[in-house]
């Protein structure tokens, strides 16, 4: 006769709890240090920097703009190497628009809408962090014109500041930012 060998697969996993999927994501408040930890979460997210690992345990984060916003976003850690990501869409790593490792700090000039900040390890690590946020208005936006003095000017991708396009010949239009 014939053997049948069957075989049974079996997975679980593990989540920090309260934390099971980005739905549950923990919210963060603008100037408030957030004392998180990864052990025991689940490992849902892989980054695009840093060697992040799909093995290592993070944790999701989220925060709402109401206003284009500079962000700063620094996470510390003692005794393990974190990576920490921006996404627009928890799930999706094509949502990615920065990773950070070695200092683990993003700045990103953001338009409104909801965001995802996920705290990540290098390799397998795990462990107590501190993640903390901080907003400010842009002072202008990504290609913008403006005059500065007689200078046109075009803002900078950052909303850091105006970088001068030429010195004008004739006047800088206050209402174009360009020379006529």
């Amino acid at each position: 006769g014939d053997t049948v060998n069957a075989y049974e697969l079996s997975a679980s996993k593990f989540f920090q709890e309260g934390i099971e999927e980005c739905a549950d994501a923990i919210a963060l408040e603008v100037g408030v240090p957030y004392e998180g930890n990864t052990e025991g979460a689940g490992a849902d997210h892989v980054s695009t920097c840093g060697g992040g690992s799909p093995n290592a345990p993070d944790t999701a984060h989220v925060f709402t703009l109401n206003k284009p916003s500079i962000v700063t976003i620094t996470v510390e850690a003692e005794d393990w190497d974190p990576i920490v990501y921006l996404r627009n869409d928890c799930d999706s790593v094509g949502s990615e628009i920065d990773c950070a490792d070695d200092p683990e700090t993003i700045n990103a000039l953001l338009d409104p809408g909801t965001y995802y900040v996920i705290v990540d390890a290098w390799g397998q690590g795990e462990g107590d962090y501190i993640i903390t946020w901080e907003i400010e208005d842009p002072v202008c936006l990504p290609g913008e014109r403006a005059c500065v003095g007689n200078l046109a000017a075009i803002c900078a991708d950052d909303g850091s500041g105006y970088e001068p396009l030429g010195q004008c010949e004739g006047i800088c239009n206050e209402d174009t930012g360009t020379c006529d």
